[in-house]
């Protein structure tokens, strides 16, 4: 997950950094047969573009969507400037998939993204 830290100072916000969290169901690491399994990160980024409520097989599929929605998108160089906008859609749409790891595809960030915005 992409998130923008800043700092409210008066009546400007600063920017502090950018900080990138990533969560993954244990069982969902590494691969079976040599073919890399999803992880949950990649649906929350395909969420800041649109509704994907389809069956996502592997990373792979996951990636290539992710490149047809962000032009140049390489997960070795992620850059917040594409994913900025889509934070509360992709929230929105996250919270609606259904609970990890029973939903394919789901994806639990937009708890954490919901937790740092309203600690309580």
């Amino acid at each position: 997950m992409l998130f923008e830290l800043a700092e409210e100072s008066t009546g400007t916000q600063q920017l502090l950094g950018l900080a990138i969290f990533t969560s993954h169901d244990a069982a969902l690491l590494g691969s079976i047969d040599t073919e890399e399994i999803l992880h949950r990160d990649e649906i929350w980024l395909i969420l800041h573009h649109e509704n994907c409520t389809r069956y996502l097989e592997n990373a792979k599929r996951a990636r290539d969507h992710l490149r047809r929605l962000v032009e140049g998108w390489d997960k070795t160089k992620l850059a917040f400037a594409g994913f900025r906008d889509g934070v509360d859609t992709a929230t929105a749409y996250a919270r609606a998939l259904g609970e990890p790891p029973d939903a394919n595809p789901s994806t639990a960030i937009w708890r954490l993204v919901e937790e740092l915005r309203d600690p309580r």
